[in-house]
């Protein structure tokens, strides 16, 4: 927090530093956080006195908690900085305070970006960009030199679109993982994230030609990822109460679409026994290639043959999956 004097604007601000972001008074007395030194090139001049001031703070921050976590000399620690360093250069280091006055907690904050690479994803390239920061804590205890617990949480940037998608794809982290193998982990997600998103399109649009064919029959869908859509198909031959000649129809599109035919499965509501318990059954419909090599200028066709297929074979289907 920076206090300012009303009565004597041109002088520097004082400087209270919180301890429950590790600021203390061990911190306060270190020759790297050096705060008089700071305030001693303090110019209200200089249109960034501000700025350079939170900057040379948070380097000094930064510097002080890295030395001081490299001093508690805790092997897997040092391992998981050391390796840090060989893949990253922008990471954090916090040291907070714990409830329990043996223990430490290091925080270790890194951040990742990714950018879709040209304009083959959209042409306003801050529209697809995928940062995370990953905060990872260490709970230690200093008198035995070892980690007691750690944890992983993500703090997604303003500019990240999709968060539910990438949340859904992110690497577990478990007491056995290493932040350098992580991050690579991590990365490689985002990767396939931005991959996944450049076929949004072509799911979209196939998935949207299979609605609007069977729309009368429509349960549900996604309208997030364009994966699937749910219909419940109920036979001209059925009267208003019967399910004898009906059958719900689940249709999935995989992420790797159109490379990767559609998988269709169905349930007979007639032949259910155990209505905790659904049996599915998979229809095995080829999609001629030929519908997805000008996409989108084919898929109504294919979605019209689709239907005139599942409709006709409602009865052999029923027949065929009675048992």
């Amino acid at each position: 927090m920076f206090l300012f004097d009303n009565n004597n604007p041109l002088d520097p601000p004082d400087i209270i530093l919180e301890d429950n972001i590790g600021f203390d008074k061990q911190c306060e007395k270190s020759n790297v956080l050096d705060i008089n030194k700071y305030l001693s090139q303090w110019n209200i001049k200089d249109e960034n006195c501000i700025v350079n001031l939170i900057n040379e703070l948070i380097n000094g921050f930064n510097e002080y908690n890295f030395n001081r976590t490299i001093q508690f000399d805790i092997p897997k620690l040092n391992f998981e900085i050391n390796t840090l360093m060989n893949v990253c250069d922008n990471y954090k280091i916090m040291i907070l305070p714990h409830v329990m006055t043996l223990y430490e907690k290091i925080r270790i904050i890194i951040p990742i970006e990714k950018k879709s690479k040209g304009s083959m994803i959209s042409v306003d390239v801050n529209d697809y960009v995928y940062g995370v920061l990953l905060v990872c804590d260490f709970v230690v205890d200093i008198s035995k030199k070892e980690v007691v617990s750690s944890s992983m949480d993500y703090v997604f940037t303003k500019k990240t679109k999709n968060v539910k998608r990438i949340n859904k794809k992110l690497p577990k982290w478990d007491s056995s993982s290493h932040l350098f193998e992580y991050i690579e982990d991590v990365e490689t997600s985002l990767d396939n994230t931005i991959v996944l998103k450049k076929s949004d399109n072509s799911r979209k649009e196939f998935l949207s030609a299979i609605i609007s064919a069977l729309n009368e029959y429509l349960l549900e869908y996604d309208s997030f990822d364009y994966s699937y859509a749910a219909f419940y198909i109920k036979h001209p031959l059925d009267g208003p109460d019967l399910q004898a000649n009906s059958i719900v129809l689940y249709f999935y599109l995989t992420d790797d679409f159109p490379h990767h035919e559609p998988v269709v499965t169905i349930i007979i509501p007639y032949h259910q026994r155990n209505p905790e318990y659904n049996i599915r059954h998979d229809i095995k419909y080829h999609f001629s290639k030929k519908f997805f090599v000008d996409p989108p200028g084919r898929y109504q066709e294919a979605a019209a043959l689709f239907k005139n297929y599942i409709l006709s074979n409602i009865p052999q289907f029923i027949r065929e999956y009675k048992n």
